[in-house]
């Protein structure tokens, strides 16, 4: 089953088609996003659908969210393809640009699934439709200033233990 979870509000997008993420040393890479609310409504729609919906506290109040995730690769190592990322006119959009409180609306496959006995809905990221893009600018060079000459500090070896070395 495919739903669409529209407008919401987009947060550490990892959607680079080339380089999926592997935080942790999780048992397989994996492309992710968080989706959040400030919608009670909504995120009960979001329960509704199995989305495992954690509330959390920011300095604006209340927001709810979900870690939405699409593996990498199969079971038996077939690599799959990339969630689709376009924009509002459906023409594709680099994922890595994505910043956090961008809008959007995320298509997600559901799927049921029986591990270790007990069963349940698993749920994986299709595709993103950003309606409103923050960009993210990469900080990847560095800020430093010039603080001029390092001090070479050389410490005074008072002990008379040197030859134990």
């Amino acid at each position: 089953m495919s739903i669409v979870i529209r407008n919401a509000e987009l947060f550490w997008a990892k959607l680079d088609p080339a380089s999926p993420v592997n935080p942790f040393n999780a048992p397989q890479p994996h492309w992710e996003v968080q989706i959040r609310t400030r919608s009670k409504d909504e995120a009960k729609t979001w329960k509704d659908h199995s989305l495992n919906v954690t509330p959390k506290e920011d300095d604006d109040g209340l927001f709810y969210q979900v870690n939405l995730k699409a593996k990498a690769a199969m079971r038996d190592g077939t690599l799959r393809k990339p969630p689709t990322v376009v924009d509002g006119q459906l023409m594709p959009l680099d994922g890595t640009i994505i910043g956090n409180g961008s809008i959007g609306n995320v298509q997600i496959d559901q799927y049921e699934f029986t591990m270790n006995g007990k069963t349940g809905t698993g749920s994986s990221i299709k595709g993103i439709q950003v309606t409103r893009l923050v960009e993210y600018k990469s900080k990847a060079g560095l800020s430093f200033e010039d603080e001029g000459a390092t001090q070479v500090v050389v410490p005074v070896d008072t002990d008379s233990d040197d030859d134990q070395w």
